[in-house]
């Protein structure tokens, strides 16, 4: 049964707030996000990077990341730029998908797992589209550093908005 705080007094944002803590890392020069590394207790057996939709906020995977984390895979989650506990700017062009392009690939490249070990991203609705485009992008620069194992996709938009 929902109730709106729990035994403790803390309403359900604050404790799923607690649950993700982040830091805010400048990805790029002047771009800060909030980023939530977890790292597993078992031996890592590779990095998830969990990408959001549009307008909303990591704390949608916190379930997943626990039970992900729980079974060796580091997980590495952010809010946009503008989104959830990350800067929101006035200027419209910082959220051009171009420049969260760019903030996705600072951050895979910045958290990528060593070689060896798989690196995988997840995303929902427009966090697909970045991912997509993410993977297309490296492909076309020959495989670069930042080209992920694997994608999963959950309610991807039925088309990737160019940049």
């Amino acid at each position: 049964m929902y109730t709106s705080t729990q035994d403790d007094g803390r309403d359900p944002l604050t404790l799923a707030l607690d649950a993700l803590p982040v830091e805010h890392l400048e990805v790029r020069p002047g771009r800060n996000v909030a980023v939530h590394v977890r790292q597993s207790a078992a031996a890592e057996v590779g990095s998830i990077f969990w990408v959001h939709g549009s307008a909303a906020s990591m704390l949608q995977w916190e379930a997943q990341i626990d039970y992900f984390a729980s079974i060796g895979y580091r997980c590495i989650a952010y809010d946009f730029l503008g989104c959830g506990r990350s800067a929101k700017p006035v200027s419209w062009d910082a959220y051009s998908q171009r420049a969260l392009l760019a903030d996705l690939l600072a951050i895979v490249l910045r958290f990528r797992s060593p070689a060896g070990l798989p690196n995988i991203g997840v995303g929902h609705s427009a966090g697909c589209g970045l991912l997509v485009r993410l993977q297309a992008q490296q492909a076309l620069q020959f495989g670069g550093g930042a080209r992920l194992d694997r994608l999963v996709l959950v309610a991807p938009p039925a088309s990737v908005p160019s940049t």
